[in-house]
């Protein structure tokens, strides 16, 4: 599955580093823990593909207000993953598509999801962000921790999970 989030305001909740072991070699990793909001039009393709009106008449209802059908329901769980997509990050708040695109994409693992329905035909959307970033990137998340809020978007990835991109391959230097 892919998950495409546009350019939008979130809150970065926590954040737990480690070091992981590949090979011989020390590399930095971190979790992250970001939430967002999303409307039903943007999160509904992610829970299924097709007719997602089922879960639309589940989680609101049908009126002009598009209020939440059971306010006592508990964020449901979200059990997909989203590997190898590309994560950008800011502390600038604007959120505009032309601050960010410059921003270096970090390959990310997006899990461990909650969704919690709000008023308005919009969800509430917690997750868990993993990835192996730069010393540098990693001092923007620890100020975007102390700032809260964040804007960030989520690409997927260009090719299927696993495979490279041969022509970026083919035009990396020969080791001689």
């Amino acid at each position: 599955m892919k998950m495409k989030l546009n350019f939008t305001h979130a809150k970065l909740t926590h954040i737990n580093t480690r070091i992981e072991k590949h090979g011989e070699e020390d590399k930095l990793a971190c979790d992250l823990d970001v939430e967002f909001e999303m409307t039903a039009e943007e999160i509904l393709p992610m829970l299924c593909a097709g007719d997602w009106t089922p879960w639309k008449s589940a989680l609101w209802m049908d009126d002009a207000e598009k209020k939440v059908r059971e306010p006592a329901l508990k964020p449901l769980a979200f059990t997909n993953k989203f590997d190898e997509h590309t994560l950008r990050f800011s502390t600038n708040l604007d959120c505009k598509a032309k601050d960010l695109k410059d921003e270096r994409g970090i390959i990310a693992k997006l899990h461990k999801f909650t969704i919690t329905p709000q008023h308005g035909a919009v969800v509430l959307v917690e997750c868990q962000v993993q990835l192996r970033p730069s010393a540098t990137e990693f001092a923007q998340f620890g100020e975007g921790v102390v700032q809260k809020d964040i804007c960030i978007s989520v690409d997927p990835p260009k090719f299927p999970v696993g495979q490279k991109d041969m022509l970026e391959e083919k035009q990396q230097p020969a080791v001689h």
